[in-house]
């Protein structure tokens, strides 16, 4: 049986506009079962993400995408709330605006694990 996976994978910062912010690209899963989600680095209460999934990399990177697979809200390092801890061949984040004038993190990546 094969070991864990570990995906470390960036979150698009927030930019100008009302957001939400995605990522530039789809990213190619690895993982047979997504187990874990968690920030590398400390994040503050205004970060706020969601993980998108996708069959094909054609999906819309946006909120017309459906296939949320988790969210993420920061204070600290700490894992997301995985929704459906599901398989996708991709993986793409969505990065939402700070609802209560908070500064987000810039350069938030997270570490996907899975097997």
């Amino acid at each position: 049986m094969a070991g864990p996976v570990v995906l470390i994978s960036p979150v698009p910062d927030v930019g100008v506009g009302d957001g939400p912010f995605p990522s530039p690209a789809w990213i190619v899963g690895p993982f047979g079962d997504l187990d874990r989600l968690g920030s590398q680095v400390a994040a503050t209460d205004a970060d706020v993400v969601v993980l998108l999934g996708a069959a094909v990399n054609t999906d819309p990177i946006d909120e017309t995408n459906k296939n949320v697979l988790g969210t993420f809200v920061g204070g600290g390092m700490k894992a997301a709330e995985l929704l459906h801890a599901s398989a996708c061949a991709f993986y793409a984040f969505l990065r939402y605006p700070p609802s209560n004038g908070g500064t987000p993190t810039v350069g938030l990546t997270f570490e996907m694990l899975g097997t």
